[in-house]
């Protein structure tokens, strides 16, 4: 539902809310990202009720997502255009191997 009520002007997954909105409207978010302060707000408030180990932050986003689309095959040129990396060196930081995917490589051999 979230992903349904974006503005569709606005290319930031993260956008500001409309101060008013019924059920029934199209967009709930206006034409405008997020700030980093809101963001930073928000990851604490979510971690903290949803009882993590660890604070996330903004950056925990960022990666996560970085390393979600480095799985999933994209290219770096794609991969860049959705986290705003500047360079391609930049996101070998996140082609890391986990260890289910440690177990299945074994299992390939």
């Amino acid at each position: 539902m979230y992903i349904n009520k974006l503005h569709p002007l606005c290319t930031s997954l993260w956008q500001r809310h409309m101060d008013s909105v019924s059920e029934d409207d199209t967009v709930w978010y206006c034409n405008s990202c997020l700030g980093e302060k809101t963001m930073a707000k928000f990851m604490k408030k979510l971690s903290e009720g949803a009882k993590r180990s660890q604070i996330y932050t903004n950056h925990s986003i960022r990666v996560t997502g970085a390393s979600i689309l480095t799985k999933s095959m994209l290219n770096p040129s794609q991969i860049m255009a959705v986290t705003g990396h500047k360079s391609v060196q930049s996101l070998t930081v996140y082609q890391r191997t986990d260890t289910e995917e440690i177990i299945a490589m074994g299992k390939k051999s």
